[in-house]
């Protein structure tokens, strides 16, 4: 709801809105009409398990150790959903498992982007799914507007181009789509009356 009011979606229309946070430790995914959330569904996949699926490839293809920063470098730096126009590569610097000792190694965006594959099918098939369970007059408002994605996995090249391939519907990037929830959370305090709206749809007191 907070990224939702973050991207500048007017949430207490009756139009049904999809939106999409992917985070860093999970992705939220939920229909929002009237002030309230239809449907929703919540992944502990995010953007922590893109940087985990990186490490274990370089561990298995290269025995090559790699820190969660450095993960997080090359998942910013080459990373992506689909291929680049022009393949990329990230020079990294680990610790070798045989040796012991630091060593560097170049990793190319397309090795980057088959262990990135799996969390990316995984998110891609929630949100079809949420799709699927959504009543149809909401879906039809989904497909005028398209699904909003927010958080710092909607920035991973390609994403919105995947999941508009697999749900057939347009997708967009929030502005600053890392900070649509702080945003959000901004925007909620300032105004009463929508603040009022969202607690009684949410049961909150």
């Amino acid at each position: 709801m907070l990224a939702a009011i973050g991207a500048g979606i007017s949430v207490e229309k009756p139009d049904g809105q999809l939106v999409v946070d992917i985070g860093g430790g999970t992705t939220e995914i939920a229909v929002i009409s009237l002030g309230g959330i239809v449907i929703n569904r919540s992944l502990r996949i995010a953007g922590e398990e893109m940087n985990e699926a990186i490490i274990k490839s370089a561990r298995l293809k290269h025995g090559l150790l790699l820190g969660e920063t450095t993960a997080e470098e090359v998942k910013i730096g080459i990373g992506s959903a689909r291929p680049f126009e022009k393949e990329k590569s990230h020079v990294v610097r680990g610790r070798d498992m045989e040796k012991g000792l630091p060593r560097s190694l170049k990793m190319k965006s397309a090795e980057i982007r088959e262990a990135l594959a799996p969390v990316v099918q995984e998110i891609v098939g929630a949100i079809a799914d949420t799709i699927e369970e959504t009543p149809p007059e909401l879906v039809a408002d989904v497909l005028q507007h398209g699904i909003v994605l927010a958080g710092g996995g909607a920035l991973l090249f390609g994403m919105d181009k995947v999941i508009t391939e697999v749900t057939k519907m347009p997708v967009w990037v929030t502005d600053d789509p890392q900070d649509a929830v702080v945003k959000g959370c901004g925007k909620l305090f300032e105004d009463e009356k929508l603040l009022e709206t969202v607690r009684v749809k949410r049961g909150l007191r």
